[in-house]
């Protein structure tokens, strides 16, 4: 999973999907390419300035804990889309294998 911050200016509705998912695949190797991408509106700090990594892991791509929008590279497909429930809940099935 990794956690990007869009320009004020962009939101997911506006976002190009298509080009980020190129972007990405263009220069990560397949295996370092995540499978889930959190959209923040900032990056969560600790008052000393320091990542709050711990936080985000935790809530990882669980609905009932992530406030953020998630995107995620479904098996098969090229480009990113919104996590919907119907895949998430495949996930929590374990009907998917990452």
């Amino acid at each position: 999973m990794a956690a990007i911050v869009l320009r004020d200016d962009i939101n997911l509705a506006v976002a190009d999907l298509p080009a980020l998912s190129k972007h990405i695949s263009s220069n990560l190797p397949s295996y370092a390419r995540p499978l889930f991408i959190r959209v923040l509106r900032e990056l969560p700090t600790t008052t000393t300035h320091k990542r709050q990594k711990v936080e985000l892991c935790n809530q990882a791509y669980h609905f009932d804990k992530a406030t953020d929008d998630l995107l995620v590279l479904k098996q098969g497909e090229t480009c990113y889309t919104r996590l919907d429930t119907d895949y998430y809940d495949k996930i929590i099935r374990r009907e998917l294998a990452f």
